[in-house]
């Protein structure tokens, strides 16, 4: 017999309407009552003595976890009254696709209006008069779970499921139904005469030994005290364990995984019953692999005759009312997100299906609330046929691009927007690029506002700076002028050098601009460049990371520490001397993504021979990084001497300054001492010290000039003296030659005097 549409129930609603029922009486939780339901766990002991529920075995998929107000109420008083009036439901009984007690427990209370009206007891047949006697007393005596429909049970038979599970063979069902035409030998199978489905679970009654899953036989005894088949007499007593060559027959049934497609991409793989649910939790085809414990009680079904009637019924004959209807309530319990996704065998791609409500006002004539709704809506809908946000900023870049440029006027005028703001951090860019100070950039701010560019606030650029770039110190420090006084002068540094430099490195990975230049810098190493200038009355000291493209350009330059005076040793010893811990620390323990750092030191050579403590290049020993004397250098470097050869170190510059200092530190015997003054304030070695190629070239170049320009001056002489007009000639143009160099030497003369003078 065909069960009605309304009787078939899925697992999803099943466990819904245990989330909304009461544990004890089954009671529905109104609307009012769902923020005042009680966990079944904070009661184990008081439920046990109250109403003898063992909560311990308690399947989340069978029994409700929570308790109503009312049954919490006579729980909290079960100490000082022993006996109570609540009427627990019977027994929960596993999920049944057709006529499921829970369910139909849960869909009578949420029926609306009046309750039935009960046949008067004079007129009615003694069974009907002991029918209402029965509900009147389940009535009075259920004070916990009470409502305005029957909130109690309407098992009429107690039945020992433990007794029935306890003689059925192991359940091997997935989610998915069994269905006939899943097994290999579609003729070896055996339904259960109650689900229409393949037996699972399986019992044997006594009376005409028909197989029946252990579940459907436990919900048909709850309502019937006969046997389904022949309609005998039956009890818990009357069903068996099936016999053992039965139970290893149905544990062999070959049944083709859960996502096995005939001709299309999916699993092909066929395996024995009791393998199924092991291959399905671990199948490449399953979308989700979530493990399913074993054992948990999973009962799905075919649909019945009258459901499959209606799905091979032709498109036409589904018209009417009816099937308005029909279609209503399958498709409306599946709607997430006001979209439904169909899959059908035949198609490839999914069918994707929108609920939208019909409009009683036009957008045009609504509230904002609700067309900012509306909006939501199309905004969901949009991404799903564009695939994803991407997809749907594109769709509204294409659509604007199709509008005309007065009609995107329009728009902006009717939306109230007649400002552009460009993205955070132009305002920077442009105080960067134009390299203006604060003051110029409100005044182009104020002038752009005019025409409908509205820049970020200067408050918003400086608190990105100061969350994006490290923390530096501006302060005024006490320095020497060459005067020889001390005044406090402005300085800004930054005072971790570490930090910035990992910062910097951290920030050019990003923007891919770190290179090694072809090997010339090896895979494992930062060459990392420190130097300083002074020009325009300030020091800049400033570092160069060497691993970009254009290592020595202004973009790459970035300072460190400025200071608005001379650069003279004290003061680059009060301002650098803290950066001489961090130097080291960057040599020989810092490491940047598992490479080391190698530090290099540039400079015009004043500044250099400064740091390193020496006199300068008037010395005696002038040159950074020998030992060789002024007058030595004139001599092939073959021919020097062997002190003359000596390289200078870190360490040799420490030893020379001591012993300068242990002899009195007296500045006229320098000398010998290899020309060291004072200590090293930059701990880098000598060997990595840039030579300043510049600077000798700016001397090297106007020496090879002036020899130049004496070469040609010679070649003048003797190309004139080869030209000559007549042999007789020569002797008086050898004369006049010999003048003109005279007077070309005298003004040579004349003009180092002048120099010197």
């Amino acid at each position: 017999m065909p069960f009605p549409i309304d009787s078939l129930y899925n697992i999803d609603q099943h466990a819904g309407y245990l989330d909304q029922m009461c544990r004890v009486g089954g009671k529905k939780f109104t609307s009012c009552s769902q923020s005042t339901k009680y966990p079944v766990t904070e009661y184990k002991d008081q439920l046990w003595s109250k109403f003898k529920i063992n909560i311990s075995n308690d399947d989340p998929q069978v029994h409700p976890q929570y308790l109503c107000v009312n049954c919490q109420r006579v729980l909290s008083r079960a100490q000082s009254k022993p006996t109570g009036s609540c009427t627990p439901v019977n027994t929960w009984q596993v999920h049944h696709r057709i006529n499921c007690a829970t369910c139909s427990l849960f869909t009578r209370q949420s029926k609306g209006g009046r309750p039935p009206k009960r046949k008067s007891s004079s007129t009615g047949s003694a069974e009907c008069n002991n029918r209402n006697a029965s509900a009147s007393v389940s009535a009075t005596t259920n004070t916990a779970c009470t409502s305005t429909t029957s909130t109690t049970s309407t098992l009429t038979h107690a039945v020992n499921t433990e007794d029935i599970s306890s003689k059925a063979t192991p359940i091997y069902r997935v989610v998915k139904p069994l269905l006939r035409n899943r097994f290999v030998d579609k003729n070896t199978v055996q339904e259960c005469d109650l689900c229409a489905d393949i037996v699972d679970g399986a019992v044997l009654s006594t009376c005409c030994e028909e197989l029946f899953c252990s579940s459907c036989l436990c919900s048909w005894l709850s309502n019937n005290a006969s046997c389904p088949s022949c309609k005998a007499s039956m009890n818990e007593s009357s069903v068996s364990s099936p016999p053992k060559v039965l139970q290893r027959m149905i544990a062999n049934w070959t049944v083709h995984c859960d996502f096995y497609k005939p001709a299309l991409d999916g699993c092909q793989t066929a395996v024995p019953l009791s393998q199924l649910r092991p291959h399905v939790q671990d199948c490449a085809h399953n979308p989700i692999k979530r493990p399913t414990p074993i054992g948990t009680p999973i009962r799905t079904v075919t649909p019945s005759s009258a459901a499959a009637d209606i799905l091979n019924a032709s498109p036409s004959k589904l018209r009417g009312k009816f099937a308005e209807e029909l279609t209503y309530h399958m498709v409306k319990p599946r709607v997430q997100d006001g979209l439904l996704e169909l899959r059908s065998s035949s198609h490839g791609k999914p069918q994707l299906f929108a609920r939208i409500a019909a409009p009683n006002v036009s957008s045009a004539h609504a509230s904002s609330r609700t067309t900012q709704r509306r909006r939501e809506v199309l905004d969901k809908i949009e991404q799903t046929v564009c695939g994803g946000s991407d997809g749907a900023h594109a769709q509204k870049v294409a659509g604007l691009q199709r509008l005309t440029k007065d009609e995107r006027q329009t728009l902006l005028a009717e939306a109230g927007i007649t400002t552009q703001s460009p993205s955070s951090g132009t305002l920077l860019a442009i105080k960067a690029d134009m390299n203006l100070p604060w003051y110029q950039i409100r005044k182009l701010k104020r002038w752009l506002r005019d025409f409908g560019l509205e820049l970020e606030s200067e408050r918003t650029a400086r608190s990105f700076i100061d969350s994006h770039v490290p923390k530096y110190t501006a302060k005024d420090v006490p320095l020497t002028k060459r005067n020889g006084d001390v005044v406090m002068v402005a300085a800004v540094y930054f005072p971790d050098l570490v930090e910035i430099v990992l910062h910097d490195l951290d920030l050019y990975e990003q923007q891919s601009q770190l290179c090694w230049h072809d090997g010339v810098i090896p895979e494992d190493q930062i060459w990392l460049k420190l130097g300083g200038d002074h020009g325009g009355g300030s020091f800049k000291f400033v570092m160069q990371i060497a691993n970009r493209h254009r290592p020595n350009s202004l973009d790459n330059t970035v300072p460190i520490c400025v200071f608005n005076c001379q650069d003279t040793f004290a003061n680059l010893d009060t301002m650098l001397n803290m950066y001489s811990d961090q130097i080291i620390r960057l040599q020989r323990e810092v490491l940047w993504n598992g490479k080391a750092f190698a530090v290099f030191f540039f400079g015009d050579y004043e500044f250099q021979t400064k740091c390193y403590g020496l006199s300068g290049a008037s010395g005696v020993r002038p040159c950074l990084y020998c030992l060789c004397q002024k007058k030595s250098m004139d001599v092939p470097a073959a021919d020097r001497s062997d002190g003359d050869k000596e390289v200078r170190t870190l360490e040799s510059l420490a030893s020379d300054h001591a012993r300068f200092v242990s002899a009195g530190a007296n500045i006229s015997q320098v000398k010998q001492f290899n020309n060291v003054l004072r200590p090293v304030i930059l701990p880098i070695e000598v060997e990595n010290v840039i030579i300043p190629a510049l600077h000798l070239d700016l001397g090297i170049y106007p020496w090879m000039f002036d020899a130049f320009q004496a070469e040609v001056r010679q070649l003048d002489i003797k190309l004139a003296q080869t030209t000559a007009a007549t042999p007789e000639d020569n002797k008086t143009y050898a004369d006049l030659a010999s003048l003109h160099a005279e007077l070309r030497q005298s003004a040579d003369v004349v003009a180092d005097s002048q120099k010197k003078s």
